[in-house]
């Protein structure tokens, strides 16, 4: 799903939590259990004021940003390169999994949405 990363902020759910199946927007959470993902809206200046009482060092990246300080291009290379090498149905599989991979770190869609960091002091 690609939504305009300006706005999403602005975009008025009619729930905290959505669901999201072949990285679409979906209906019911238990629609196809183990098939979905589940993503629920968090305040995050509300959480990271709590942790911070709580002793613990709060940073707020995107999920594009965290995944690539976190060793996202070395998976992602490795899949490239067996998707070099294989052959047929493996091949369908693998480049499906490359565009997975392209979706989770892409700054208008998954990637632009926030992870929290927080480190105890």
């Amino acid at each position: 799903m690609v939504m305009n990363k300006k706005n999403r902020d602005k975009r008025m759910y009619s729930s905290l939590l959505r669901t999201y199946k072949n990285h679409h927007l979906s209906v019911d959470p238990i629609e196809d259990p183990g098939n979905i993902d589940i993503t629920y809206d968090v305040n995050f200046s509300s959480l990271s004021r709590e942790l911070k009482y709580l002793g613990y060092d709060v940073t707020l990246k995107l999920q594009r940003d965290f995944l690539l300080d976190n060793g996202f291009n070395i998976f992602f290379d490795e899949l490239q390169e067996k998707y070099i090498s294989a052959e047929g149905i493996e091949k369908l599989k693998i480049n499906s999994e490359l565009n997975g991979m392209k979706a989770i770190v892409d700054s208008n869609g998954l990637g632009g949405f926030y992870c929290l960091i927080a480190e105890k002091l």
